[in-house]
């Protein structure tokens, strides 16, 4: 179906053809590399180490200068004093040294012997820019997310980029990505308790500004991700496809680029709290093993985590890095006593069900290529598979509940459901750089991501004593492959005081997503038993299916496809020496949705070299995925008469979303979300020590997909309205249904700051301190209740659904850090606090429940015993604080304690010992 165009699109559009045809009378491209830039800058540089010269220099003339530090120790530069172009100052900081400069067709200044071989225009390694010393390295980091230029750092950007480095992720006591970014990024927030899934398993993937993971885009180099083959997803958001950050080896990462804004225009669907890019590894030289093990203060939770990498050198200036990642963890159990053994088992017996954060093992494998064919010519090669076995204990059924077969399990059973995923993706693509044309980039890639379900402890009731125990669930998979063709190109204008980038691409894109395998037969059949004598319903015919999850049935099974096409456009660069703008511009074409087209325009103000404001606005958009519309589910719920007589087995299907025996309900095709965007914040560094950014901005979503509630009639039989519908489309014994749509429209509102600051101490060493502060605030408008069902007052979504995105999420989150060296010796500690969320009840207000605000200190120390060897120990959860329990009439018979969306889990302190070797 079509998506109107907004008017808004046409802007920058027009912005940048104008000022394209407007360069064409009065300046050339910039044809040659060598050209040397006569704009003059007024230097005050005084003689001192030449690493720190050329810092400076870098800053003043917002040019990325990329240089081997090792080639630079002892070096100093004489001063550099007065009116000087660029290229002179740099000319005369190197007189003497040995060294020369060239530049990179992308402008960027490269650093090397006067005798090696460089070329003008070879697409090269960029290395970040060397921070000067006492200078915080991340200031001065060239990023590669939300801007098309390659001499942006994170604070000259046009909207909010924060870097996370491998140093920060080290020293943080993370073993995995998404528990990195939780711990280091105000703005992220995800669930730690793997107990808060929805669809089996939680897939660890990443939320910003308080939005569902599916409105944050991952990219790995670059390029987009694949998401996982089965919905999934966490209290308080719904399900859906979502990207598994975990597959990515923490040990390939250089850093990770978190854009706090939409950039549907700039990436394309899903971009609308902001984009997440890994950059990896790009070493051909040397290597890295890192070994940790763990445990929570109680004794369980026990965590095994080994990675590696390994860099060799590859023909014309390439590369091989290698890496791979294992991990290992035990569950964790803090269920309280189970009121059903209370009640209903012998006398005195006060068993406890297991509940807590789920086990998993995985590994990850990672290779990434780049070799030059000639001096224009370089091919690269990503290569990731990654798998993992993820397993949790649900609801426990004691000794006489009507599941149960006492000949199989006297004292009751409480099933364990696992999900195994394989991930698999490939990129392949070459870069291309020639003065005259520009900067090509042609790639290719594919994703498949794999999962089958597993369910053990169990029985199939209506099979009595034939019924297994152990069965497999059916399994699913997504399929994703892209071809892009990215362009970009320098620009000089005569009035313009530095190069514009002019950019552009096509991109095709092929989806497709399967349910393709059905479970064991008994996991979703019926038997034909009847509940056993000495069980509750004694007598009545056994559900049909495994408990606690059926398995996929012949019915369920489907697959669907889709191709996507689209172009994009953007153009940045200075007006003014202080004013600087950007421009984009995407179009898309949906094989299944028609035609979209998104924009965005953004501006920043700089008022002195130590202040700068900045702003944006955008357009995005979220494509229902394919998940949403093709998944099928069939399950048991509950025995219900069906025509006056004996209760039977009921069924409750999930439908897809055009399926005509729901279009009574309110069912109809999705459409997709839609959203505007603006942010505007201010960037202050009064020193190469301190950074200070604030950011407030509104996002306006039209529009979340999630699942209604399962419609069900009225226990007493009061009304037979969803049964009679059911029935007259030929489902004769299904009581129940659901489906997803498009049901509500929300507004967030928000304040993302960041302080950092670094100590030089001299000999007494140094400390990086910072703050990082996120205030969110939701309101959901405009809910699509109405159905046939109104009238009997059922509606289509509980109370609980429209109030999470409100306040099922910390309304704050404030990260204090500090990280002191002195010698041999390293100490991190962080303060993470969560500010107040509620627990929402389906159906009662009064059972509602806010959680009070919660402190968690991380502490870290490291040790290196050689130059190679280190050692660290340290703790996540210092003092073991707990968030506020469940009331007692919010837990599940007394087991579950604690709130399913606790913000950083519920499993208290952690502590762990690592050994780190550098070669």
């Amino acid at each position: 179906m079509p998506i109107p165009t907004r008017n808004f699109a046409l802007a920058p559009l027009a912005c940048a053809l104008l000022l394209s045809l407007g360069a064409l009378p009065s300046a050339a491209l910039a044809d040659d590399p060598a050209k040397v830039d006569q704009r003059l800058e007024h230097f005050t540089l005084e003689a001192g180490p030449l690493a720190d010269t050329l810092l400076a220099i870098s800053r003043q003339t917002s040019t990325p200068i990329s240089f081997d530090q090792a080639s630079l120790e002892g070096l100093d530069s004489v001063a550099i004093q007065g009116e000087l172009s660029r290229d002179q100052a740099i000319d005369r900081a190197l007189h003497n040294t040995g060294l020369r400069a060239s530049r990179t067709a992308s402008g960027a200044i490269v650093i090397t012997q006067a005798g090696a071989k460089t070329s003008a225009v070879a697409p090269t390694k960029t290395a970040p820019v060397q921070a000067a010393h006492g200078a915080d390295p991340t200031l001065a980091t060239v990023v590669t997310l939300g801007t098309r230029r390659q001499d942006v750092t994170a604070l000259k950007s046009l909207a909010p980029v924060e870097l996370i480095t491998p140093e920060q992720i080290q020293n943080s006591g993370a073993v995995t990505l998404n528990q990195a970014l939780t711990l280091l990024v105000p703005s992220f927030n995800f669930p730690q308790g793997q107990n808060a899934s929805k669809g089996t398993s939680a897939v660890r993937s990443a939320s910003l500004r308080g939005l569902s993971p599916a409105y944050t885009l991952i990219l790995v180099n670059g390029k987009r991700r694949n998401p996982t083959g089965r919905l999934s997803g966490v209290d308080p958001w719904g399900a859906d496809q979502l990207v598994e950050l975990n597959n990515i080896p923490i040990s390939g990462i250089e850093r990770v680029e978190v854009l706090s804004d939409g950039a549907s225009a700039q990436y394309g669907s899903d971009a609308i709290a902001g984009v997440i890019n890994v950059v990896l590894k790009e070493k051909d030289s040397g290597g890295g093993l890192q070994t940790r093990y763990g445990q929570y203060k109680k004794g369980d939770g026990e965590t095994r985590n080994a990675n590696g990498w390994w860099g060799t050198s590859l023909p014309g200036d390439g590369f091989l890095t290698l890496s791979a990642d294992g991990l290992s963890n035990n569950p964790v159990d803090r269920s309280g006593v189970d009121n059903q053994y209370v009640n209903a088992g012998p006398p005195g017996d006060l068993r406890t069900g297991r509940w807590g954060q789920g086990g998993r093992d995985q590994g990850s494998l990672l290779a990434n290529a780049e070799l030059g064919l000639n001096d224009e010519t370089r091919l690269y090669s990503t290569l990731n598979y990654a798998y993992s076995n993820n397993f949790n204990d649900v609801n426990p059924n004691y000794s006489t509940s009507r599941d149960n077969i006492k000949a199989i399990y006297p004292d009751g059973f409480q099933p364990r459901v696992s999900e195994k995923r394989y991930d698999t993706s490939a990129v392949v693509g070459v870069k291309y750089a020639e003065a005259f044309l520009g900067n090509f980039d042609l790639s290719l890639s594919y994703g498949k991501n794999e999962v089958r379900g597993y369910l053990e402890n169990s029985l199939s009731p209506s099979y009595g004593l034939a019924s297994a125990t152990s069965f497999y669930r059916g399994a699913s998979e997504s399929k994703t492959t892209n071809l892009a063709l990215d362009w970009t190109h320098d620009l000089d204008f005569n009035w313009a005081p530095s190069p514009w980038t002019l950019s552009g691409g096509a991109a095709y894109r092929h989806e497709n997503f399967a349910i393709n395998d059905i479970g064991d037969e008994q996991s979703w059949d019926y038997g034909g038993g009847l509940i056993p004598v000495g069980q509750q319903g004694a007598g009545q015919r056994a559900r049909f299916g495994a408990v606690d999850i059926a398995g996929i049935n012949p019915d369920d099974l489907g697959s669907l496809s889709r191709n996507v096409a689209g172009v994009y456009a953007g153009l940045e660069g200075h007006l003014t020496d202080k004013l600087e703008i950007g421009t984009a511009l995407r179009a898309e074409h949906y094989s299944d949705f028609g035609d979209t087209v998104n924009g965005k325009l953004s501006a920043r103000y700089t008022f002195t070299p130590a202040f700068a404001i900045r702003s944006t606005f955008s357009t995005g958009y979220r494509a229902p995925s394919l998940g949403q519309l093709s998944t099928q589910t069939t399950t048991y719920t509950g025995n219900w008469s069906f025509d006056g007589g004996a209760a039977a087995p009921g069924r409750t299907r999930l439908f897809r979303p055009g399926d005509s025996a729901v279009a009574a309900f309110g069912a109809k095709d999705l459409d997709p979300v839609k959203a505007k965007n603006f942010s505007l914040g201010f960037v202050w560094t009064p020193d190469e020590r301190t950074s200070l950014t604030v950011d407030a901005y509104r996002i306006d979503i039209d529009g979340n997909i999630l699942a209604t509630q399962t419609l069900q009639d009225p226990a007493d039989n009061s009304s037979t309205a969803v049964r009679d519908i059911l029935a007259k489309a030929g489902l004769s014994n299904f009581s129940g249904a659901s489906f997803y749509t498009n049901g509500y429209d929300t507004r967030t509102t928000g304040v993302d700051a960041q302080l950092k600051h670094r100590l030089d101490l001299q000999q007494y060493g140094r400390l990086d301190l910072g703050a990082g502060l996120s205030v969110i605030d939701t309101k959901v408008s405009n809910v699509k209740q109405g159905s046939v069902l109104t009238r009997t007052g059922t509606t289509l979504f509980t109370r609980d659904v429209l109030r999470n995105p409100e306040n099922g999420t910390p309304e704050n989150k404030l990260i204090l850090s500090s990280d002191y060296t002195l010698g041999k010796w390293g100490v991190n500690v962080q303060a993470t606090r969560f500010g107040e969320y509620t627990y929402n009840h389906p159906t009662l207000e009064s059972r509602d429940q806010t959680f009070s605000p919660q402190w968690v200190v991380d502490l870290d120390v490291r040790y290196q015993l050689t130059r190679e060897l280190g050692l660290n120990a340290g703790a996540n959860n210092l003092f073991d604080t707990y968030p506020e329990k469940y009331k007692s009439y919010n837990q599940v018979n007394g087991i579950n304690r604690y709130g399913f969306i606790a913000p950083a889990g519920a499993s208290g302190a952690f502590y762990y010992v690592g050994l780190n070797y550098q070669f």
